[in-house]
């Protein structure tokens, strides 16, 4: 058999605290000494400085063995500490008791550490133990040191540092940890907060570019459009037209609009489709007089209550039944009527 390498403790359990054994022999390995201290304790063999080195903990189950293994004895005697776990069990445990003995008869200058785990004090405390020279005991129960102060008590019976320097240290490290995570939490806020004023400015700034760009869309449909078709330049007014249309072209979705921009729209396809009209092009009017029908209906079912998009919407019936009445679509130039006498009405009668 291989020699087991030096381990800087061995852990004696019952069997019942196996949890409670693993965990602490987890904590232990894993824990990293502060910088100032690490180099005060000297690592074992293949060990990186600042920690506390391998923790011996058997695995194997011994109620049926006759004895320790030659595995566990070889443990014990290649540990720089025992630690026992304290306990009822660990007290009717018969092989915590040889592990002890074992222990100090192998290395009788070495330290003994007691985790208590569970049970009062006077019946968790193996025999062995009891006497006049009892060693350094660190009480994991709440009602103890608690599982932190035990912890170090631990740390510091292995690494032979003074309690309060570990304690202090500690107290450091949870407070810069705690710093951090302040820290890191109140950034992520500041990004959040900063991130949620962009987003309003630009929501605001966007909204103030749209009302300008409809305000002069409105010049264009009133003011402007009466005074071109004054002096008879429909083709002014054509440009006019496509201009706007290609402004809301470059909104994307139209859905996401407020109403009174789809209203505009609406109005500019009925200066356009009389524009076509005017050209004789009645086809391409139609078109547009379906369309501005189709948004106007729909603002309308929204707001039925809305003189504006009740008189929107009669303006698009008008204008679609004329444009069909002049094509001989005659099934379109009644529907359109119809459907407003229907809705209308409805309106009065509700």
């Amino acid at each position: 058999m291989e020699p087991i390498k030096p381990f800087r403790a061995f852990v004696s359990y019952s069997h019942a605290d196996r949890d409670f054994a693993a965990r602490l022999q987890r904590r232990l390995e894993s824990y990293r000494l502060p910088r100032r201290l690490a180099d005060r304790v000297t690592p074992l063999p293949g060990q990186a400085p600042g920690r506390i080195g391998p923790i011996f903990r058997d695995r194997a189950d011994l109620s049926a063995a006759a004895d320790l293994s030659q595995a566990v004895q070889q443990a014990i005697a290649q540990s720089s500490a025992l630690i026992v776990v304290a306990s009822p069990d660990a007290v009717q445990s018969r092989w915590v008791g040889r592990e002890i003995a074992l222990f100090r008869a192998l290395n009788p200058a070495a330290p003994i550490l007691v985790a208590h785990a569970r049970g009062a004090p006077d019946a968790a405390l193996p025999e062995p133990l009891r006497g006049d020279a009892e060693p350094l005991a660190a009480d994991f129960r709440r009602e103890g040191d608690g599982p932190r102060l035990a912890f170090l008590k631990i740390v510091a019976g292995l690494a032979g540092l003074p309690l309060d320097a570990l304690v202090q240290r500690d107290a450091q490290r949870r407070l810069r940890r705690v710093t951090a995570v302040t820290l890191g939490a109140l950034l992520i806020a500041l990004g959040m907060t900063a991130t949620t004023i962009f987003a309003l400015v630009s929501r605001a700034q966007a909204v103030h570019e749209r009302t300008q760009a409809e305000g002069l869309i409105e010049f264009m449909l009133t003011d402007l459009r009466t005074k071109l078709r004054g002096v008879g330049r429909l083709d002014v007014m054509e440009s006019v037209n496509q201009r706007a249309m290609a402004y809301y072209a470059d909104q994307g979705d139209l859905s996401h609009l407020p109403d009174d921009s789809l209203a505009r729209r609406a109005q500019i396809l009925h200066a356009m489709g009389e524009d076509d009209g005017d050209r004789d092009r009645l086809a391409d009017a139609l078109a547009k007089f379906r369309e501005a029908h189709r948004v106007t209906g729909a603002l309308l079912a929204r707001s039925p209550a809305d003189t504006g998009r009740i008189y929107d919407h009669s303006q698009s019936e008008y204008w679609l039944g004329s444009a069909a009445l002049k094509l001989d679509d005659l099934a379109t130039a009644w529907s359109a009527p119809t459907e407003w006498t229907d809705w209308f009405v409805s309106a009065l009668s509700s």
